[in-house]
């Protein structure tokens, strides 16, 4: 006879997999709302760099350095050239800077800028220019701009689930710029789409589980049914249930999805097979077992996409890990001793 708090237990697992496999598909219907206004970018200089990928902000990147880190900018900006060492704070935020034109203390600039890979060395150039130059030359034509870029210049203001490209936009004569009304909510909405990226599998696994066990309580009828054969079985359906899902529903990069995600939801289904190794104290089987996800989890992206897959692949597969802790409960706590 199995207790009905069992019964229970697994029903909340359900519930919980459930909702978290959910978490990426909310995330991805979260709207954001663009605006376009017109502007002169010649008397606003600051907030056509804020939102022009071309156009740098200097100010904003060096607002919070000291005076002997933004002095090689000072010192371009006075003279139109710096070469030579640069604090490596600098040097840091200048890898990061790619584009034709600059705005330093509210003018705008042509800029040319050489970073050293290694050293903390820089060339930085800054001719003065005028805001109608930059506007002409980093400005896209409306006719030639995507149709989302179009529809937000028409409407003033459109909420979508899609990304819009921020920037200058000109149509007769006047310039608008095209941007979010809020960067938090931006962020915010990469940050959601991210985690739901991580838990929508680890949901998968959690749901794989419950049904396993369900049946398992059903069809064996003892408060601890699980054995080997179900934890693994457990293990190998989240990984092709997931596998299949990222290929008729996934999207981004197809590379990163098929081998990342399926690989969360092993890593996370392994913990109902730890928990009853646990149990048993089957450590030969539980290390087999955790040798082979990781290599799999961290072989799949790299082979996939190189390097960079792996790279990637470690803090997503550690927050699979993390996630399959409950299911080591449970594997414990369901397994005969």
């Amino acid at each position: 006879m199995v207790p009905t708090r069992r019964y229970a237990a697994v029903a909340t697992l359900l519930v919980a997999g459930l909702l978290l496999s959910a978490s990426f598909g909310t995330a991805a219907s979260l709207q954001t709302e663009y605006v376009a206004r017109a502007v002169d970018p010649a008397a606003r200089p600051a907030t056509v760099a804020d939102a022009e990928p071309d156009v740098a902000n200097l100010d904003a990147l060096l607002a919070d350095d000291a005076e002997p880190v933004r002095e090689p900018v000072a010192t371009a900006a006075r003279t139109g050239r710096f070469e030579g060492a640069v604090p490596p704070e600098l040097h840091i935020q200048l890898k990061d800077v790619d584009a034709r034109y600059a705005v330093y203390d509210g003018r705008y600039y042509r800029l040319g800028l050489t970073v050293a890979a290694e050293r903390t060395r820089a060339t930085i150039r800054l001719e003065p220019t005028t805001g109608e130059a930059v506007a002409a030359a980093v400005a896209t034509p409306y006719d030639a701009a995507p149709p989302d870029v179009r529809r937000v210049v028409d409407e003033g203001s459109v909420r979508t689930a899609g990304f819009v490209e921020p920037g200058l936009v000109v149509r007769d004569g006047t310039y608008y710029l095209v941007r979010t009304r809020s960067e938090g909510a931006l962020v915010g909405r990469l940050f959601a789409l991210l985690g739901g990226f991580v838990l929508a599998p680890i949901g998968r696994a959690y749901v794989v589980a419950g049904v396993g066990l369900l049946a398992a309580l059903r069809t064996r009828d003892t408060p601890r049914p699980l054995d080997d054969r179900t934890a693994l079985a457990v293990v190998a359906v989240a990984w092709v249930g997931s596998l299949a899902l990222s290929v008729l529903a996934g999207r981004g990069s197809l590379g990163i999805r098929l081998a990342l995600a399926p690989s969360v939801a092993a890593v996370a289904a392994l913990g109902l097979f730890a928990g009853s190794c646990l149990r048993r104290r089957a450590w030969g089987r539980l290390a087999v077992a955790s040798v082979a996800t990781a290599a799999v989890g961290v072989g799949a992206p790299l082979a996939a996409v190189g390097g960079f897959g792996a790279v990637v692949a470690l803090p997503i597969l550690f927050v699979g890990w993390v996630g399959s802790l409950p299911l080591a409960a449970y594997g414990y706590a369901y397994t005969t001793a």
